[in-house]
Parts: C-alpha cells; sequence; structure tokens
C-alpha cells in the first residue's frame, strides 16, 4: 500500500492549558524533552497530567528515558521544570497522590523520610508499602466484589474447599486463606457484612 499523508496516525493533540504552562515555565521555549513528554499525558478533572504511555506493574508510575537515563516520568518531569539533578536518594514526592501524574506543580522535591511521613500522613500506607489496596494494585488478580463473593461462598457452603473456590477465581489456595482469615483485603471486611 503506498503511503500519504492521509495514512499516517496524527500526532496526539497536546492540551493548551498544559502548552501555557510549559511556555510560561520555560520563558516560551519549550524543549523538546518537556514536549515528548507531555505529548503522553492526558489532563484530568483534578488538573493531573496522567501518563498514559508505559506504566511499571507492581509500582504504577510512568516511566521513561530522560538525558540518557530511564526513570520514573514524574521525576523526569519535575527535574526538567526545576533544571536541577536530584541525587537518588531525594524523591520526586506527588502532593496528589496520583501515581500516573507528572504535573510539575503537583509534585516537590523531598527525602524519603518526608515522602513516607506525606503518604502515612494521608492514609495512604499499608502491609505491601506501595499505599494502594485492593484492586488498586496494578498486578492484583481479584476486585474487592471478588473477595466479598469469595467469604460468601466459604459461609454458604462449608463442604466447598479452598483450593474448589481457588480455582474458581484463578487465585492460590493460599491467597484464599489470607482472605478467608483476615489477614489479606481488610478493607473489605465492612462491606460483606449484612
Amino acid at each position: 500500500m503506498r503511503h500519504t499523508k492521509n495514512n499516517h496516525k496524527p500526532k496526539k493533540f497536546i492540551n493548551s492549558k498544559i502548552t501555557n504552562a510549559l511556555m510560561n515555565n520555560f520563558d516560551g521555549m519549550i524543549p523538546n524533552d518537556a514536549m515528548r513528554l507531555v505529548s503522553h499525558v492526558t489532563l484530568a478533572d483534578s488538573g493531573c497530567w496522567e501518563w498514559d504511555a508505559y506504566i511499571m506493574a507492581k509500582a504504577g508510575y510512568g516511566q521513561c528515558s530522560y538525558g540518557g537515563v530511564v526513570m520514573t516520568a514524574h521525576r523526569a518531569m519535575l527535574t526538567m521544570w526545576h533544571g536541577v539533578w536530584m541525587p537518588p536518594h531525594i524523591d520526586a514526592c506527588h502532593k496528589c497522590d496520583n501515581r500516573k501524574c507528572i504535573n510539575p506543580n503537583h509534585m516537590f522535591w523531598g527525602t524519603r523520610k518526608e515522602n513516607v511521613q506525606d503518604m502515612v500522613s494521608k492514609g495512604r500506607h499499608n502491609k505491601n508499602g506501595s499505599g494502594l489496596h485492593g484492586s488498586e494494585i496494578p498486578n492484583s488478580k481479584l476486585k474487592e466484589s471478588d473477595v466479598i463473593e469469595i467469604r460468601r461462598l466459604h459461609s454458604d457452603n462449608p463442604c466447598m474447599t479452598r483450593t474448589e473456590i481457588a480455582k474458581r477465581f484463578l487465585v492460590s489456595r493460599y491467597t484464599i486463606g489470607l482472605i478467608l482469615s483476615g489477614q489479606s483485603w481488610k478493607h473489605t471486611l465492612q462491606k460483606d457484612t449484612p
């Protein structure tokens, strides 16, 4: 097939609010790296610039390459915005708590201790250390409704084994045991009581 201009995929439209913010910060001369980064974002109602390219599965952060270094997308944007490379022990912290957000106005530089204190003060800390719960965890196989159904199946069918329940939900027997003992998915315990 012969390629014509009409066969090319159009470049993603970059929201004018994002472009204006970049123009103001960079005195009208937006660096190519900044334009490349924001070509991978969608403006959310919250004002977050949500990264829609590669997301690291377990952590939930966007990832990109900047200056020949692979790093999180929000760290790359904050580095560009301030024009300063920070040492690895200094975190790019989110005020908005949205891991996909790369809006530099929603972030600040802080020590790991300050980042953890911020997370704990907002009630976003849990045992897995991510601050996420249940189906918010990117690689979670279950949803809250599944966990409630697992508990219901166990209580309504005493002859149904954990192995049978595990096969139905495509998880391990061990996972079912943690759910039934209340050691995991604790945030759903109130939801499944009548």
